[in-house]
């Protein structure tokens, strides 16, 4: 496995857990009791508090949490392609993930690609 390969790993698990604790908050805030918050609330809890107010626009907290999950969902989907981009090329299994022969290079991709993408390529 190489540097890259490593750091593409890294990245897709780092965005998992991201993801999972993204949704897993969003559960857990949706699914708590208001009563119960209530009661808290009245004891002096400070986080039944911020549980409170939060629960008072649910907007707010539920569109940066979705805006995260997806954020998170769609890094780890590009890791994954690169990884299996990779794993498919260095086996030889269609030119990798792109669907080009095996017997075209990346040099060769970059000839038949349109100017503009092999400028962003280089």
């Amino acid at each position: 496995m190489t540097g890259q390969e490593l750091i593409e790993v890294v990245v897709l698990v780092v965005c998992f857990f991201i993801a999972a604790l993204a949704s897993g908050t969003e559960t857990a805030l949706t699914s708590v009791g208001r009563l119960r918050v209530r009661f808290l609330a009245e004891q002096g809890s400070q986080a039944a508090n911020i549980l409170q107010r939060l629960r008072a626009d649910p907007n707010r907290f539920l569109s940066t949490v979705l805006f995260v999950n997806t954020l998170a969902l769609i890094v780890a989907s590009t890791a994954t392609a690169l990884l299996s981009d990779d794993a498919f090329t260095r086996w030889g299994v269609l030119g990798g993930a792109g669907g080009m022969p095996p017997t075209l290079s990346q040099s060769t991709r970059k000839d038949r690609a349109p100017s503009f993408l092999v400028v962003l390529a280089n």
